[in-house]
This record gives C-alpha cells, sequence and structure tokens, in this order.
C-alpha cells in the first residue's frame, strides 16, 4: 500500500512539474507577444501620416493661444469627451453693419466690424455650409482610450475639421456659432474650410 502511495505522489509530482512547465512557457510567449505589440503600437503611434490633426504636438500651446486671440475672448469650457467648434461662416453669408455716415459699425468687446449672418433660409440652400469649423476647444477625454490608443487625436484645438451636419447642439456663443460635437464625429481636417464646397 505504501508503494501505491508513493508511485500516486511521484505521478502528481511529475504532472505538478509539467504544468509548471507549460505556464511558464506560455507565460513567457504571452511576454513576447505583449513585447511585439507594444513596439508595433509605439511604431505606428509615431507615424506622422498616420495623424489626421495637421497642428504638430510642439505647435499645440500656439495654436490654442491663436485661437483665443482670432475669438477674442476665451473658449468656453468643455465637458468629458465632447470638443467645441465655431462654425465656419462664409463671407458672402455676412452682411457687414455700417453707421448713416458710412463708418463701420464696431464691436467694443472685440475691436471688430460688427456683422450680421444672413438668414437661415438664405444659408440653408447650400447643405455643406455649416459642417465645417474651427476647433476651439476640447474637453479632457477627448480622444482617450482604447479606441484612439493607435490613431491618436483626430484633430486638435486649432485644426479646422469637417462634420455631420446634423451631428451635436448648435448654440449662439458671444454671437459666435459654434457646435458641441462627440469627438469621434471628427470626419477630417482642411487646410482651409473655404475649399468644402458643393461637389
Amino acid at each position: 500500500m505504501e508503494n501505491l502511495v508513493n508511485a500516486v505522489r511521484q505521478e502528481e509530482q511529475q504532472y505538478f512539474e509539467t504544468l509548471k512547465h507549460y505556464f511558464n512557457a506560455i507565460k513567457t510567449e504571452n511576454d513576447e507577444l505583449r513585447k511585439r505589440l507594444e513596439d508595433i503600437e509605439a511604431t505606428i503611434s509615431n507615424r506622422k501620416d498616420n495623424q489626421c490633426s495637421l497642428i504638430e504636438t510642439e505647435e499645440e500651446a500656439r495654436a490654442k493661444a491663436v485661437v483665443r486671440a482670432t475669438l477674442g475672448f476665451e473658449p468656453p469650457r468643455v465637458s468629458g469627451f465632447h470638443m467645441i467648434v465655431k462654425v465656419y461662416t462664409r463671407d458672402e453669408d455676412l452682411v457687414k453693419l455700417f453707421n448713416d455716415d458710412g463708418s463701420p459699425i464696431m464691436d467694443p468687446l472685440t475691436g471688430k466690424q460688427k456683422c450680421l449672418i444672413a438668414a437661415e433660409t438664405t444659408r440653408s440652400e447650400d447643405k455643406y455650409r455649416n459642417c465645417t469649423g474651427l476647433v476651439v476647444a476640447q474637453g479632457f477625454d477627448c480622444y482617450k482610450g482604447a479606441r484612439f490608443r493607435l490613431s491618436g487625436p483626430w484633430c486638435k484645438v486649432g485644426d479646422f475639421i469637417v462634420f455631420p451636419r446634423n451631428e451635436g447642439t448648435q448654440v449662439m456663443y458671444r454671437g459666435l456659432p459654434m457646435q458641441y460635437l462627440p469627438d469621434d464625429r471628427c470626419l477630417g481636417t482642411v487646410d482651409d474650410p473655404s475649399y468644402v464646397t458643393r461637389g
């Protein structure tokens, strides 16, 4: 009986040693795969052609300063994964205001000439007019998480973007048309919003 117990113990010991060997082999293989995946992700994230934003990392602070200067005020704060886009308005949609003597009426807050935006019925004739804009602010969670790990941010503050026309929430902020959009509603970036016209 004692010989049988010793034989069973010896078999159990060999079984556990075999299992330990397999677990170590799997762990080593997983570590190697994890390292290869990290290398691939680093390579992809370092590629310039993978990035949609036209703003380089070293230009971000300057782009934010230019946006503030262009607006003439601090952009509103935005929460979560949303961003605020100043909707692009074509020059032909603006009606400049003048005094009776012909001098321009100036806005005391911005120092710029006051303008009216053409009526909605006029502007709605071109369905592409209000689908481009300047990114003026992004929430803390914008372009974070596993979904954007490989691609990085699709746009940054200072980029002109194309977005779906009826997405997000449209508001007027200090007299300017703005749109709150989820971060994944950026369809792409453009050098100049005036390039986006009816096809």
